[in-house]
């Protein structure tokens, strides 16, 4: 496929993707995506870096999102959580019909300006809010300029176009310096990722978990630890808030939307999230571990609706398809279909039904494992992957648990996606019956 002047190989066979994204992962590591450190220092993030640079961001990265400190970021999860409930039942006080994809948009909001900026920005309270503003505004990107990003990135490099707009990471950068400096020069210690990010500014590694602590694991880590700048520091926070707050909002708005044409789907649900928290109010992170159920549900809406439509990568060296005469030439932009993948009824009967069983344990060992694929696979998975499945799911336990969620007058079936961002979300607002079980 051309995209401008640029070919692009289609790889849409699950074992020869297999090999690109883990066996052979050497020859394809980087995602061959647009950035400039100098002109657009946001864009010098995990996501988009390539090579050496990704891989030793990595390493330092990856002990911050360990189960034992995403454990640690839960209870402001939790409270926020609640702030969402609240909300919805005030809406209901004044109508039935409720636009769930601002609603979430602003609780994801609220969860990662919290984490990962450290900064209480109470969205859901009040949706003028700047973080909210400016968080929308960060992909509200001209669609050229995303598509040049995505397929031909010499063209942004030739017209020294930044991806991230000027005004944003501004913004951005702002709040991240204020809130560091606040914390240096008060001595304030907070449990969210932010606080991973100055230990790693400090001392050029984050303290580790108490249950996973050891001494030969440790003497390893000492070789990494070179401190980060906070330049670097803050593209890793935008890119978490980036990452984590659309794909997330736009997950849980999916996932919403299929229950609600699927009564019998939500009532077995709230009947495992019943089960598991009994008459207790507040949420543990055990609790949302345990249930299986709600784990299928999230993946099965994954399944249906990947966010993230396609993964892009480079051949970096000539590479011999196993097997065959082909030989991948460095240099050759290859794009893994995602949502090809995930809705090819050869892999998936029935594609377009929600049907969570799919990912019953057995229905998962028939299948190959590179036919879903919502995060990614490999050394470059989604490194906050538990981080926005945990999210998603507290978000449906805090709904499900006091509201019934049907279709009404107003919703859209099925829900059109945006045709201005690179990224599946949908494009119009998405309005749902909303009640609350006594």
């Amino acid at each position: 496929m051309y995209m401008l002047y640029v070919p692009h190989l289609i790889i849409n066979d699950p074992e020869l993707i297999r090999l690109i994204m883990v066996k052979d992962f050497n020859y394809f590591q980087d995602r061959g995506l647009y950035f400039n450190k100098e002109l657009d220092p946001l864009s010098a993030h995990l996501f988009l870096l390539p090579g050496e640079e990704w891989k030793h961001l990595r390493s330092k990265l990856s002990p911050t999102f360990t189960s034992g400190k995403i454990k640690q970021f839960f209870p402001l999860m939790e409270k926020i959580g609640e702030n969402l409930s609240k909300e919805l039942n005030n809406r209901i006080q004044k109508s039935n019909t409720v636009e769930i994809k601002d609603l979430m948009g602003r609780f994801t909001t609220d969860v990662i300006a919290s984490i990962a900026f450290g900064f209480e920005c109470n969205s859901l309270q009040n949706p003028d809010t700047e973080f909210r503003l400016y968080g929308k505004k960060s992909f509200d990107i001209n669609p050229f300029i995303i598509s040049s990003a995505m397929f031909c990135s010499k063209v942004l490099d030739i017209l020294k176009v930044p991806f991230i707009p000027k005004d944003v990471a501004y913004f951005f950068n702002t709040v991240f310096t204020d809130v560091i400096n606040q914390r240096r020069n008060n001595h304030l210690v907070r449990k969210d990722f932010l606080n991973l990010l100055i230990q790693l500014m400090v001392h050029g590694e984050v303290e580790e978990d108490e249950e996973s602590k050891n001494p030969q694991k440790k003497q390893q880590s000492e070789k990494n630890t070179d401190t980060i700048s906070m330049s670097t520091a803050c593209a890793q926070s935008f890119v978490f808030f980036a990452a984590g707050f659309e794909t997330s909002s736009s997950t849980t708005t999916y996932c919403l939307h299929e229950l609600a044409q699927n009564l019998e789907i939500q009532e077995k649900l709230r009947k495992e999230i019943n089960n598991t928290l009994r008459s207790r109010t507040t949420l543990t992170y055990e609790d949302v571990q345990a249930m299986s159920y709600l784990d299928k549900v999230v993946s099965e809406t994954l399944r249906k609706h990947p966010i993230v439509p396609i993964l892009n990568r480079v051949c970096l060296k000539d590479y011999q398809i196993p097997n065959s005469s082909f030989c991948i030439r460095k240099g050759m932009k290859i794009i893994i279909p995602i949502l090809g993948l995930q809705n090819d009824s050869n892999f998936y009967p029935n594609p377009e039904e929600f049907k969570p069983e799919r990912f019953d344990s057995d229905q998962v060992a028939k299948r190959h494992a590179f036919t879903y694929l919502p995060f990614g696979e490999g050394p470059r998975i989604c490194i906050g992957k538990r981080f926005g499945l945990l999210q998603v799911k507290v978000a449906l336990i805090k709904i499900l648990k006091d509201f019934k969620i049907t279709i009404c007058e107003k919703t859209e079936i099925p829900l059109k996606p945006t045709k201005r961002d690179f990224l599946i979300m949908p494009e119009n607002d998405v309005f749902l019956g909303v009640e609350k079980l006594i």
